[in-house]
C-alpha cells in the first residue's frame, strides 16, 4: 500500500508541476482520478500515467481524462506485469496502448449490449502508425454484456471487466489484460480461419486502403475454389472507403467494390449479408484490423450480378472504389465499435 501511494503522490505532482507549467487544469479531477486509481489497487497504471506524461502527447491524455466524459479501461497489476517487459523493450509503445484504453463517453454494465449485440466506443488511439481508418478517424473498441458482466472484445479473446469506480465524469473500468493494438490485415487474418485468401496473394490491395468494410469467408468456404475465381469475386467482399461495424450494417446503403448493393437482415439464426442472389451468414462480426473491419461469413457470396467481376482484377476494383471514396470525402463519424487485437500476442505482433 505504501508503494501504492508513493506511485500515486509521484503521479499527482508530475501533472501539477505539467500543468501549472503550461495550461489550467482541474485539481479536483486530478485528485479524484487519483483516489479511484488507489481505490481499485491500480498502482501499475499510475506508474504507467507517471512515464507516459514525460511527453507533451502524454500530457494531453492525462488532461483529456477530465475534459467530457470519459472511460478508462484500466489493466490491472496482474495484466500490467505480463506485458512489462515487452513495454521496457519498446518503450514507444507506452503511450499507443494507452490511447487505445481511453474511451469516449462513458460505458458501464447498464448501458453495454447484451451479446450477441456489440456496444462499439471510439478510443483516443488515432496515431496514424497503428491506425490508417477514413478520415483521421481515431480506433474503435468493441464491449459486450451478458447482463451481469461486461467484457471487451480483443481480436477474439475477452478481456474481464472485473471492477468499476467513478471519479467525476471519468469512469474507470478495471480490466484483466492490457488490450492489444488491432494489427494490420494480415496479422489479423493469419490469426483466425481466414488464412486461405493469403495464399490467393490478394491481400495486399485491401492492406492499403485507408477504411475498408471485408466480408470475409473461412478457410472452409474456400476449399473449392481456385485462385483465380477468388479474384474475380473478391470486390463482391469488399465495402471500400468505409469502416462499417455490426451496429451500422442495417443503418445505411451500402455497395460493394465491384458496384452491387448489400442488405443485411437479423432474425432469430442471427444476421445475414446479401450481394445479388448470393446470402451468407455473418458468424463472428467486428474483427478491428488496423484500417477497417472484417467480418466473418460463412460462405463465398458469388454473385453473377457484378459484370466486371470476370475481367478486372482486385488491385484494379479496390484501387477504383478507394478513389471515388475519397473524391467524395467519405468520413466514418456514426459507426463506433471495436473486436481489439489479441490481447499480450496482438500487442507483440505490432512491435
Amino acid at each position: 500500500m505504501r508503494n501504492l501511494l508513493l506511485n500515486v503522490g509521484l503521479l499527482l505532482t508530475t501533472i501539477v508541476n505539467l500543468t501549472v507549467a503550461q495550461q489550467p487544469f482541474n485539481m479536483t479531477f486530478a485528485v479524484g482520478l487519483l483516489n479511484a486509481l488507489n481505490s481499485a489497487g491500480l498502482s501499475s497504471l499510475a506508474t504507467a500515467a507517471g512515464q507516459a506524461v514525460s511527453s507533451t502527447a502524454g500530457q494531453d491524455l492525462v488532461m483529456s481524462l477530465g475534459q467530457g466524459y470519459k472511460t478508462l479501461l484500466a489493466p490491472d497489476n496482474n495484466a500490467i506485469a505480463k506485458v512489462a517487459a515487452v513495454i521496457a523493450a519498446n518503450p514507444g509503445i507506452l503511450l499507443p496502448v494507452l490511447q487505445y484504453h481511453v474511451l469516449e463517453g462513458q460505458f458501464n454494465t447498464s448501458n453495454i449490449a447484451i451479446s450477441p449485440s456489440h456496444t462499439i466506443a471510439r478510443s483516443s488511439l488515432n496515431d496514424s502508425t497503428f491506425v490508417n481508418l477514413e478520415g483521421g478517424t481515431p480506433q474503435a473498441v468493441v464491449l459486450t454484456s451478458d447482463g451481469s458482466s461486461a467484457k471487451v472484445l480483443n481480436q477474439g479473446l475477452q478481456v474481464n471487466i472485473t471492477n468499476s469506480v467513478v471519479a467525476g465524469t471519468l469512469t474507470v473500468l478495471v480490466v484483466d489484460s492490457v488490450l492489444g493494438i488491432p494489427g494490420n490485415i494480415t496479422t489479423v487474418l493469419d490469426a483466425t480461419q481466414l488464412k486461405a485468401f493469403q495464399a490467393a496473394n490478394l491481400i495486399a490491395p485491401l492492406a492499403a486502403a485507408h477504411g475498408m468494410t471485408f466480408f470475409a469467408p473461412v478457410d472452409s468456404a474456400l476449399t473449392s475454389a481456385s485462385n483465380t475465381l477468388t479474384a474475380a469475386i473478391w470486390g463482391n467482399h469488399i465495402i471500400n472507403g468505409s469502416t462499417v461495424y455490426s451496429t451500422s450494417l442495417s443503418q445505411g446503403q451500402y455497395a460493394s467494390a465491384s458496384g452491387t448493393r448489400f442488405t443485411f437482415t437479423t432474425n432469430s439464426s442471427g444476421t445475414f449479408v446479401t450481394s445479388g442472389q448470393a446470402t451468407a451468414k455473418i458468424i463472428q462480426s467486428d474483427v478491428l484490423v488496423q484500417n477497417g473491419v472484417v467480418h466473418m461469413i460463412d460462405s463465398v457470396l458469388f454473385n453473377d450480378q457484378t459484370g466486371n467481376q470476370k475481367t478486372v482484377g482486385i488491385s484494379g476494383v479496390i484501387s477504383t472504389g478507394t478513389s471515388s471514396a475519397m473524391a467524395r470525402g467519405v468520413a466514418h463519424t456514426r459507426e463506433m465499435l471495436a473486436i481489439a487485437a489479441a490481447s499480450v500476442t496482438g500487442m507483440m505482433a505490432i512491435l
